[in-house]
């Protein structure tokens, strides 16, 4: 499991410094943002908001519905905006905090 992982962070580490985020990863089409969103990966989304990904209400809302606070905090400080999230942006600031 820890050499897929590592591969994995290699991987997203390439694609971020290529400024991967119009890059597109699998079926259902997910940037690779998203993909580390959905793997629950706040590392791997780090690197690629570090790198040039854009941080937006998709990905933010992307984080709330599974559940993710660390990886929200992490894409608000971003500038993902929490009010463009969801109708109830505003009450997603203490989900933030």
């Amino acid at each position: 499991m820890g050499e897929q992982r590592a591969a994995m962070s290699k991987r997203f580490a390439r694609i971020a410094a290529t400024g991967g985020a119009a890059v597109r990863l699998g079926e259902d089409a997910r940037t690779p943002l998203q993909e580390a969103i959905r793997r629950r990966r706040a590392d791997l989304v780090g690197t690629l908001l570090d790198n040039g990904a854009k941080a937006d209400a998709a990905s933010a809302w992307q984080a709330v519905e599974t559940r993710q606070p660390a990886i929200l905090r992490l894409l608000v400080s971003h500038g993902a905006p929490l009010s463009a999230a969801t109708p109830a942006g505003p009450a997603l600031a203490g989900y933030v905090r």
